[in-house]
């Protein structure tokens, strides 16, 4: 169950990476994370990091598992999922 939450959860991101930019000047990572059996898991803690500059966000999903993060600016980024049952899961170099 842990490991296939971190490939839908790879997937989801592999859509949401590729989505236009909400202005010229910034971006938006959305999706939805999913358990193995492919139900929608709510309540997961995603938080973005840019190392390179200071830049955090912490979104939680919402009840049919889907997650906004609005207004990011142009970078790469690394975004870790965290919920109760499940393994952490980091992802990185994510470039919005």
């Amino acid at each position: 169950m842990k490991i296939a939450m971190v490939s839908c959860l790879v997937c989801s991101l592999l859509f949401a990476v590729y989505l236009p930019a909400q202005t010229l000047e910034r971006g938006e990572l959305r999706g939805t994370v999913y358990d193995t059996s492919h139900a929608a898991v709510p309540g997961v803690k995603l938080t973005l990091t840019n190392p390179s500059t200071g830049f955090r966000r912490e979104v939680t999903s919402g009840g049919s598992g889907d997650y906004v993060i609005p207004q990011i600016p142009p970078g790469t980024y690394t975004l870790l999922a965290e919920a109760q049952g499940f393994s952490p899961l980091q992802i990185k170099n994510i470039e919005i």
